[in-house]
């Protein structure tokens, strides 16, 4: 909320000829007394909500004079919150404080408001007890005569404020209580009449700080700036632009707000809006000055310019109405703040760095509840039985304040039969008061931009940001700009290199593609339920207007299609199905697809007629494809192709056609046994995928080779020139060669991140060189013949994981590897000791080692709190038992913390360390000596 000044700097002040207040409260207190306890509370009670406090935190020498900075902030304070104690009379500071707290009453009309916090207040008055006390010490203290009329200034002021009606601790308990309706009692004080109907709103307090935070307001920057609070529909941005502006308006010379600003300029026009804001501004009307309607934007210049001015303008949607009502900063003057609401983020980036955006964020489940069962019950919890129901409604609203308060009052007084229905009911149908408000951001859009989030909408939530842009980019939008005007409008969201958006947003989409045609699914643009797709195919009711068809799960019921069920399909650009048999064959399909992904797809071969000149991606895995494609077909775009377990591929010879393949996965494409030498002719090959093709026995070296990034030929384990094929590669980092004959490894120029040779039996060396330095993940199982390990261990810095299981290791050295996490070590029957110290297993997750299989498993002590006792350490069936010696000290450490362990093999363990939470044992001594070695 306010970033409120704590101390005040010398020359801070409102802008020149200002007559508005800087602070709402001056805090004058005796620090000794109320500092650390009373003081700090009412301060955070008061910031809280918005109100601009000042609380002078500099410790100064008793009888110093005032500072005229102190002075000024007393002058520029609405109200002066006086706290009496215990030792108040004693501080010659808080008594000069309270002589211009009372002049500034009588002079600028400051309101004073005492609190006596475990005083009397007749011993205020008529200054008796400690407080008689204080002021003889000061008459005692006084020498001359000024001091002594300063002493009386102070008795009088000290009266004076002491017959003002306040607040008394000893009638207000808990101080709690007290802290609260001083607070609330001030924010009424200071005029915020509007905002009282705001106090309740769930959440808002903490949304309206980070508005205010980016505003400034407690900085001494004399540039003005400008606040856009922006979000999808529904989610409060007027309520809080409102809140902020109520809370603040008092500290500038001018303020307007400008409300419904798009509906606004649609019914009256922007000369209205100007007007409003002119007349705002200068508290004039058309009568009292003429207002020309030849430059109404020069007008608001005049107006505005060098006065510290407060505007906000409600749901703006285009940069036009930002051209005419806030043209750009230099028209305001110093200190102003112009704050906007608007689902357009990328208006405010014509302002350059003087913009801030605060992204409004849901509602988190508690502030949900909260709102929901306050309009569905009128209450903060649910009627007994409604509990599960209640929750359900929230997940539906997905934190969204406008579907929880239509949901609640829809819902409030029904019973829990209607409840279900309803509940059921909106997965099918939306609430159409929801729905219409999230739908302007819609309505606002290019029909390309339409089309792109009718897409993802459907489609394509919560994927790869990359992937989606190249099938869009395919189906010729440009995705690009596309995406970015979307997450501009707060329709989508990027996290992480993947699209997202709001459960409901994606549920308008839905809605307006199901509205295309109520009747008939074919007739819609986009298919993306299984019911639809399926009625669709097997009645044959497809139409031009169906754009896409993508159904996700393999689960379905089997579809059986005749050949002509895609004819009438021409403009089909994305098409995803799977379990449909086509026992007459296929006759037809669009030449306009993008994206082909067909599982199990029943046929020797694609359609004769096909031209799929736009296909960007071409999944066919467990086909029955026997032959690819033909030569008549134009396949420059296609980028991806998966026919993986696909057992009638037997060849693939010609991919002169496919020059621009980026991926091919051929996996457990169990008889293929050649890629031809075509494969020459792709550019930029990035991943391929061999797995368990044991029938190939050459691959074509080359040119071809060296954009490869990920090279999987696990399983092909009749394949004779790996080591040729590693000699042409240049750019791979991902290498799985497990089960293969390969006997050397020329990878010294590489900088692999991971390397699998599982079961590289005829492996006896690995290499050295500065390739050493980047693996992150190194499988060396069953790499029975493999010499070297302990040499090349120490220079992998980076890595994380390490299986030597079934290796011939005679020792580890890998105590110094900082980032090691995971080891295997299962049957490495020549490693006799483990590296000394506990360093390197304070990081290990996991550890299995032994003849007998022991696993240690360490959780981060970060992530695991004692309560979550489970079971450390997983022995084998073949286990031996905790020697006698041993017994008594686990039997003590391991029944606290609920670890269930009746026997393991030390043999080969020689140090154990467990983490619980924050415990942490070494068990090492005396009786172990014979099981543990080192540290």
């Amino acid at each position: 909320m306010a970033s409120t000044n704590t101390q005040l700097q010398d020359g801070a002040s409102p802008s020149s000829g200002s007559s508005s207040w800087k602070y709402d409260v001056f805090l004058n207190f005796r620090g000794v007394d109320t500092r650390n306890d009373f003081i700090d509370h009412l301060y955070s009670a008061l910031h809280e909500r918005g109100i601009f406090t000042f609380k002078d935190d500099q410790k100064l020498e008793r009888g110093e004079s005032i500072s005229p900075a102190l002075l000024k902030a007393i002058k520029e304070s609405r109200l002066a919150v006086v706290v009496f104690s215990e030792n108040y009379a004693s501080s010659k500071w808080c008594l000069e404080e309270l002589v211009n707290i009372l002049e500034c009453q009588k002079t600028r009309a400051l309101t004073v408001l005492p609190v006596f916090y475990k005083v009397d207040p007749s011993d205020l008055r008529k200054q008796r007890r400690s407080v008689g006390e204080a002021f003889a010490k000061h008459e005692r203290d006084s020498s001359v005569e000024e001091e002594k009329q300063k002493v009386q200034r102070w008795r009088n002021a000290l009266s004076e404020a002491a017959n003002i009606s306040g607040w008394d601790t000893k009638t207000h308990r808990p101080e709690t209580e007290l802290v609260r309706d001083i607070a609330i009692d001030i924010l009424n004080r200071l005029g915020y009449n509007g905002l009282s109907g705001l106090e309740d709103v769930v959440g808002l307090h903490p949304r309206m700080e980070k508005v205010m935070s980016l505003l400034k307001m407690g900085s001494n920057l004399d540039d003005p700036s400008i606040v856009g609070i922006c979000g999808m529909g529904g989610l409060g941005k007027t309520t809080i632009a409102m809140a902020v502006y109520l809370r603040i308006r008092s500290r500038f010379v001018g303020s307007s707000y400008l409300a419904n600003v798009r509906e606004t300029c649609e019914k009256h026009g922007l000369e209205s809006l100007q007007k409003s804001l002119i007349h705002d501004i200068c508290s004039v009307s058309d009568t009292d000055k003429k207002i020309r309607n030849i430059d109404l934007s020069g007008e608001i210049r005049n107006a505005v310019r060098n006065k510290r001015v407060l505007l906000v303008l409600d749901d703006v949607d285009h940069s036009d109405q930002m051209n005419a009502l806030a043209g750009t900063l230099d028209w305001f003057g110093p200190g102003s703040k112009i704050i906007i609401t608007t689902r357009n983020s990328h208006l405010l980036a014509r302002y350059g760095p003087r913009s801030h955006v605060y992204n409004v964020e849901g509602l988190n489940h508690k502030e949900a509840f909260k709102l929901f069962c306050h309009k569905a019950f009128w209450n903060h919890q649910p009627t007994q039985g409604y509990e599960g129901l209640a929750n359900s409604m929230v997940r539906y609203a997905g934190g969204v304040p406008l579907a929880l308060k239509v949901l609640g009052s829809f819902l409030i007084g029904r019973s829990i039969i209607e409840w279900q229905r309803a509940l059921d009911r909106l997965g099918q149908q939306p609430i159409l008061d929801i729905q219409k408000v999230l739908k302007l951001s819609y309505d606002d859009l290019a029909h390309e931009e339409m089309e792109i989030f009718l897409d993802i909408a459907c489609f394509f939530k919560q994927m790869s940001y990359d992937y989606i842009v190249e099938i869009l980019d395919a189906c010729g939008f440009h995705a690009d700009i596309g995406i970015r005007v979307l997450e501009d409008k707060a329709l989508v969201m990027i996290r992480d290199n993947k699209i997202d958006m709001h459960d409901l947003i994606q549920e308008m989409g839905w809605h307006i593609v199901f509205e295309e045609s109520l009747e008939n699914p074919g007739g819609r643009s986009r298919l993306w339920k299984y019911e639809d797709i399926y009625h669709t195919l097997t009645k044959k009711t497809g139409t031009e207007a169906l754009e896409a068809m993508v159904f996700y799960s393999h689960k379905t019921k089997e579809m059986s299609l005749n050949p002509d069920t895609f004819s009438m399909m021409r403009k089909l650009r994305l098409l995803k199905l799977s379990n449909v048999q086509l026992p007459n064959g296929l006759d037809y399909l669009s030449n306009d697809l993008c994206l082909l992904d067909w599982h199990e797809y029943p046929l020797k071969c694609l359609p004769s007629n096909f031209q799929p000149d736009r296909l960007v991606k071409l999944k066919m895995s467990h086909s029955r494809l026997k032959q690819l494609w033909n030569k008549r077909m134009c396949l420059y775009r296609l980028k991806y192709v998966d026919l993986s377990y696909s057992p009638c591929i037997t060849k693939i010879l010609d991919f002169i056609q496919v020059t621009n393949l980026e991926e091919l996965i051929l996996e457990g494409c169990r008889n293929l046994d050649e890629i031809g030498p075509s494969i020459k002719a792709v550019k930029g090959l990035g991943l391929l995928n061999l797995r368990d093709c044991k029938y190939i026995t050459v691959l074509p070296t080359g040119c071809w080779l060296k954009s490869l990034k990920e090279l999987i030929l696990s399983g092909c384990s009749k394949l004779k020139n790996v080591s040729q094929v590693l000699a042409c590669t240049k750019c791979l980092i991902k290498l799985d060669l497990h089960a293969t004959r390969v006997k050397e490894l020329p990878v010294e120029h590489l900088m692999l991140t991971l390397l699998n040779l599982r079961d590289c039996k005829y492996v006896e060396v690995l290499p050295t060189g500065c390739w050493l330095e980047f693996p992150e993940e190194l499988v060396l199982s069953g790499c029975s013949k493999l010499r070297n390990v302990s040499q090349v261990l120490p220079y992998m810095k980076r890595l994380i994981r390490l299986d030597l299981h079934v290796t011939c290791v005679k020792e580890l050295p890998v105590g110094h590897l900082r980032h090691l996490q995971f080891i295997r070590l299962w049957d490495c029957k020549e490693l006799t000791s483990l590296p000394s110290g506990n360093y390197w297993l304070k990081r290990l997750a996991s550890l299995s080692s032994g003849n007998n299989t022991t696993v240690l498993i360490i959780p981060n002590s970060k992530r695991m709190s004692r309560s979550h006792g489970r079971n450390i350490l997983e022995e084998s069936p073949s286990s031996s038992l905790i020697p006698k010696e041993c017994q008594d000290l686990m039997g003590e450490i391991y029944p606290k913390n609920s670890c269930n362990v009746s026997s393991m093999d030390l043999k080969n363990l020689f140090k154990l360390v467990l983490y619980f939470g924050e415990l942490s044992f070494s068990i090492i001594g005396i009786k172990f000596e014979k099981y543990f070695k080192g540290g």
